[in-house]
């Protein structure tokens, strides 16, 4: 039994190895064309990688150039808030105590909004 089962053993693996071989001992055009890419081919699939990760850093810039302008429009948005608080202490409408709190409160909510 242990013969018969190594012999078996032996002619799968021939089987196996000489499957792809015509009668000339050589492999297969067909299997051959698949395991060598043509240089062409090759070119191709790295051009369209590059242009995929072109098109990556494209919406990753976008995206970041968005974040920008909304981050300017909200800086002076905070901006304005705080000048407006300091033309009101300067011009005597709040006193200290109240222009300092509300200048806390506007800066609040300003890091909120940002993170």
């Amino acid at each position: 039994m242990g013969q018969a089962f190594t012999l078996l053993i032996v002619v799968i693996v021939a089987l196996v190895k000489f499957a792809g071989k015509n009668k000339d001992g050589k492999r297969s055009k067909k299997r051959a064309a698949a395991r060598e890419l043509s240089p062409a081919s090759k070119g191709a699939r790295r051009r369209a990688a590059q242009q995929a990760q072109a098109e990556l850093w494209r919406e990753a810039k976008h995206k970041q150039d968005d974040a920008a302008q909304v981050h300017s429009i909200h800086m002076d948005a905070c901006e304005s808030r705080l000048e407006s608080l300091r033309v009101l202490y300067d011009a005597g409408v709040l006193d200290r105590e109240e222009y300092a709190q509300r200048v806390a409160r506007v800066k609040e909510k300003h890091f909120k909004k940002e993170a």
